[in-house]
């Protein structure tokens, strides 16, 4: 099925809107394909036989026990929360995020690097050039 133009900008306009809206809350969606070139499928692995299909789907005391960030990661955000940029609330988002974009780049673990990137997205903050300049390579 061939969209015409003006199909084609609001699909554009409203897949848009979805991925600002799940970034904002904290959602994880599950794209097409991540920057890897492959689908992530880290999750439907990860939670196999739990009933959880995504990564905002698991209940916040079983992600930080079984699904825990590294020790910097969480430090980090633990440091955010303790200087107020951050509710408890916020950094399980974070959290979330954090394996959401480790999911999309192939990863089996989030990196202190993707922490970074979800603290960032969720507080509107630009990313860093080497950080997208890294992930583009």
């Amino acid at each position: 099925m061939e969209l015409d133009e003006d199909r084609e900008q609001q699909y554009d306009l409203l897949t848009a809107a979805l991925i600002g809206a799940a970034v904002g809350a904290g959602v994880t969606l599950l794209l097409r394909r991540g920057p890897s070139g492959r689908r992530p499928v880290g999750p439907l692995v990860r939670y196999a036989g739990r009933g959880w299909r995504l990564n905002s789907q698991v209940p916040s005391a079983i992600l930080a026990r079984e699904w825990a960030l590294p020790d910097a990661g969480a430090a980090r955000l633990e440091r955010e929360v303790l200087d107020g940029h951050l509710s408890r609330r916020g950094a399980v988002r974070v959290h979330r995020l954090a394996w959401t974009v480790a999911d999309l780049f192939g990863r089996d673990r989030p990196s202190v690097s993707d922490v970074d990137t979800a603290f960032r997205l969720r507080q509107g903050e630009p990313l860093l050039r080497d950080a997208v300049a890294r992930r583009a390579s």
